[in-house]
């Protein structure tokens, strides 16, 4: 069984690790983007856990729960479902967040406010989704499994390195029986 709950990372001092961005950074991105607000605020998701949070939120935005269920395994293969994970060097760039975002996707989650919470995370995952057709929301609403969904997000969306769907279906698979 996988699991897929939120963890944040801890130091030895107990305290949450966090971005480790700096905050000229963060200017630089919203002059060139502008500051954004999520629609949902922190702590108006139903659920229990993150991955139920997450199922939630895309079955509110219309998806079937064998699509919901393909973003979460991907969504858990990337950060673990912690909005918090931050990865320092993912290909010569940090990447943070559930989908691990990086470079100028990463810069513009920036520009929200609150953007380290799952709640803000999943608004701006949606914007992207709605705003930028080449990152596959037609091709997810047209998926019929789980399979076909956990591969249309990982390919249009996520476009990790191969060999890492296996591992996307699982915790794909465990979505769907846990919260459909």
């Amino acid at each position: 069984v996988h699991h897929i709950e939120n963890k944040k990372r801890r130091s030895s001092t107990g305290s949450t690790s966090n971005n480790q961005s700096s905050d000229s950074n963060d200017d630089d991105a919203v002059a060139k983007y502008g500051k954004n607000v999520a629609r949902t605020k922190p702590g108006d998701l139903p659920g229990g856990s993150n991955g139920e949070k997450i199922f939630n939120y895309l079955k509110g935005k219309g998806l079937t729960s064998e699509q919901a269920a393909g973003v979460i395994g991907n969504l858990a293969a990337e950060s673990n479902l912690n909005p918090e994970a931050y990865n320092p060097n993912d290909v010569g760039k940090p990447a943070y967040g559930l989908a691990q975002w990086r470079a100028e996707r990463y810069d513009k989650l920036r520009t929200y406010e609150n953007y380290e919470t799952l709640e803000t995370q999943m608004d701006y995952m949606w914007d992207e989704l709605t705003s930028h057709s080449y990152l596959g929301l037609g091709a997810l609403r047209n998926s019929r499994t789980v399979g076909e969904a956990t591969s249309v997000f990982e390919t249009k969306f996520e476009r990790p390195r191969p060999g890492t769907f296996n591992k996307r279906f699982n915790y794909a698979s465990d979505a769907y029986d846990n919260y459909s």
